[in-house]
């Protein structure tokens, strides 16, 4: 801001921080190989469909197959909702440690693209299995989906990657009583290699 006067940019930046959809159109993602690398995130009517329906629900279960951008998506709300919600927790659980810190992985590209005039300070960038953000005092938090994955890290959002947990099983009943139970909200992403018959 210059002289007391805001520019386009300036606007831009402060709907960004308020407005998950606004913040989206300053994402940039990498595009899955053989890809064109670092593309602007496409806002498919899909992925803005579940824009709308995030911040006002506590439970939501995603069916999706696979490449159809709901990965950096959740990335993007987990980023988006730890830098611009004070004392945010975001737990993101993968099938395992390699898949956990991949997701992160996302995360962190999409900070390192963002406009500087929009990124929170950031604590120990390089992290494989955490973000800090000091100056909001939240933190994104990647863990591989085990028995105890997250237990004490329930009350914040908690987006899982959960191609691998069987939808009846004890671990996830688990975790989703945790989080209901704490009134903290859980986005899963559940990835279906077959397309979902309606």
């Amino acid at each position: 801001m210059s002289g007391g006067r805001m520019n386009r940019d300036d606007v831009q930046a402060v709907l960004g921080t308020r407005s998950f959809r606004d913040f989206l159109e300053h994402v940039v993602i990498l595009d899955p190989p053989p890809g064109a690398g670092a593309i602007p995130f496409q806002p498919w009517p899909h992925l803005l469909q579940v824009c709308d329906v995030l911040a006002g629900v506590r439970l939501l279960v995603l069916l999706k197959p696979r490449q159809v951008g709901m990965s950096w998506l959740m990335a993007a709300y987990a980023l988006w909702t730890a830098m611009y919600h004070p004392g945010a927790r975001v737990l993101l659980l993968s099938l395992g440690d390699r898949e956990s810190k991949e997701l992160l992985r996302k995360v962190a590209f999409i900070y390192q693209h963002l406009p500087v005039r929009l990124r929170e300070p950031l604590k120990g960038e390089g992290s494989t299995e955490e973000m800090l953000f000091p100056g909001v005092d939240s933190q994104i938090l990647a863990l591989p989906s085990t028995p105890n994955a997250g237990v004490g890290f329930a009350d914040g959002l908690s987006a899982l990657n959960a191609h691998d947990f069987d939808v009846g099983g004890a671990g996830l009943r688990e975790l989703l009583h945790l989080h209901l139970a704490q009134d903290g909200p859980l986005h899963e992403v559940r990835v279906e290699d077959q397309a979902v018959s309606g």
